[in-house]
């Protein structure tokens, strides 16, 4: 398989989607940065659940996601969350 050519900065990861959830996409994402068939890659996860953001926050980067941002949000933060992972706007 070729190696992909396409780079992007941030891919922003529902975790409740048809199909495959996103812990698993993610999952996949990141087992091929790992082996170099596709570029590093920050993966954020968006969430709407109720429970303790930090408690979430947590669990997601033990998933594989490198942060997370909850629903609803707002623009203020989405940037901060950028600027946390010097991601150029």
């Amino acid at each position: 398989m070729d190696k992909c050519c396409n780079k992007y900065d941030i891919v922003v990861m529902g975790l409740k989607m048809p199909v495959m959830n996103g812990v698993q996409a993610s999952s996949i994402i990141k087992t091929k940065m790992l082996i170099g068939e596709i570029p590093e890659t920050l993966i954020v996860a968006l969430t709407a659940e109720l429970l303790k953001p930090k408690d979430l926050e947590e669990l997601y980067v033990e998933s594989g996601f490198s942060d997370c941002i909850f629903e609803p949000t707002t623009k203020e933060s989405f940037i901060k969350l950028l600027r946390k992972h010097n991601v150029i706007l």
